[in-house]
């Protein structure tokens, strides 16, 4: 085994446990904490045990153990590997002992307006339009199925198999079917978001309930694949994918198979994706 596969093999629950990290709630796939990477009253912060990943939905971040542990000393990847593999006898991650739990998933209650104070604070946290999220979205009262004591309310966006992509400030999660959401009519142009923040700022931006061209959230970059050859009969495809590795490598994908893409990232250039930007942007008037 090589010094990064090694470090990769690493438990990312038993590594946080060693630094003096506790998950605040915990269930068969999941750890959730108080973000490492910033100061917080509410955990944002969640370790996926399936794969041994981890991301930070306050600051939108993702990664391996390594690019948790260069982000928490800032260090380099070299200097990180060898912190992981220098930190004494830590379990290994076995994605085995995961086969046999019960698959964690969302079950919802009820739907309706947005109307809950947290949310409609977390609406202006992200700078979106009330009467935006109203049109496009619904709140949702769900729970974990690990965890039916517990309930809790989102805002839910539709995809076209009648799932639910489910945010607030602390979780990001979904029901199935999990697919892509089509919206308007066919144009000879569409735009493509990779999630529905950044087409509800657009919206809010615009002051428009409604993009001119025919629109796809895809919810998953997945779906780039699935969507190609629908995007291959459009005379132009708009790309409003986040500004990172993955974003690069799906507009190139597109591009190599014939999709006239137009990249619309330099609008929100130096910002993660487009409702980053716009937050900075409102919070500057």
């Amino acid at each position: 085994m090589s010094e990064l596969e090694r470090a990769l093999s690493v438990s990312m629950v038993d590594y946080l446990s060693g630094i003096g990290f506790k998950p605040v709630r915990e269930t068969s796939g999941r750890a959730w904490y108080l973000s490492p990477l910033h100061v917080e009253t509410n955990a944002s912060f969640v370790v996926k045990k399936i794969n041994n990943k981890w991301e930070d939905y306050a600051l939108r971040t993702r990664g391996s153990i390594i690019d948790f542990v260069k982000a928490y000393n800032e260090i380099t990847t070299y200097e990180a590997i060898n912190l992981i593999n220098g930190g004494g006898q830590m379990r290994t991650f076995d994605p085995e002992e995961y086969k046999n739990h019960i698959k964690e998933g969302i079950a919802i209650e009820s739907v309706g307006s947005i109307t809950s104070p947290p949310l409609l604070a977390y609406l202006q946290e992200r700078c979106i339009s009330e009467e935006v999220a109203q049109k496009h979205c619904v709140q949702a009262k769900w729970q974990f199925t690990t965890n039916p004591a517990s309930w809790n309310y989102g805002i839910a966006f539709r995809n076209d198999s009648d799932g639910l992509e489910i945010r607030t400030k602390d979780f990001k999660v979904g029901n199935s079917p999990k697919t892509y959401r089509t919206i308007g009519e066919y144009t000879p142009e569409c735009n493509v978001f990779e999630g529905f923040f950044d087409y509800l700022s657009v919206l809010t931006e615009m002051k428009t309930m409604k993009l001119k061209n025919q629109t796809y959230v895809l919810n998953s970059l997945a779906f780039v694949h699935i969507l190609m050859d629908t995007f291959k009969g459009y005379e132009h495809v708009n790309t409003f994918l986040d500004n990172d590795a993955a974003g690069d490598d799906k507009v190139r994908v597109m591009i190599d198979e014939g999709v006239v893409v137009t990249d619309m990232r330099h609008i929100f250039q130096g910002f993660n994706d487009y409702n980053e930007y716009w937050v900075d942007k409102c919070n500057k008037h």
